[in-house]
């Protein structure tokens, strides 16, 4: 079980997934269909005060890339990255439309709730990961 977690712990997709849960929690967005710009998620991301948030010296998806802040297209590309499914998408202002008004780019908090979803469903159909050892004969 230690090993477990520690494991998950160990994989960005995942906890890109578990700590946006939680800036929109912080946020007090709990609607499945709540957004939050890109922006400003990467902001939050960075400043997550969390014993396994490193998102300000972010080492890249494979841990070794020079430490560095994590970068928007960095976060998007772990949100498309299986089984996440995250993507981001364009939302207008509400209202009508005006001149020289622009969509910006957001995630859905369902978005997110559905990849952790996900992630449970395909660490119960793995289950434990033990090695057999087969005795050998001398």
């Amino acid at each position: 079980m230690v090993f477990s977690d520690r494991e998950k712990a160990e994989q960005p997709h995942f906890l890109f997934v578990k700590h946006g849960i939680a800036i929109f929690d912080a946020a007090g967005l709990n609607r499945a269909n709540d957004v939050m710009s890109t922006v400003q998620f990467n902001r939050e991301l960075r400043l997550l005060d969390l014993p396994d948030a490193r998102w300000s010296r972010y080492r890249g998806a494979g841990g070794m890339a020079y430490p560095h802040s994590i970068t928007v297209p960095e976060q998007a590309a772990l949100g498309r990255r299986k089984p996440n499914k995250i993507a981001s998408f364009s939302h207008w202002p509400a209202g009508k439309r005006r001149p020289g008004a622009s969509s910006i780019k957001v995630y859905r908090r369902g978005d997110f709730e559905a990849a952790l979803r996900r992630h449970e469903a395909a660490q119960e159909r793995a289950g434990p990961r033990l090695h057999l050892v087969k005795p050998t004969t001398d």
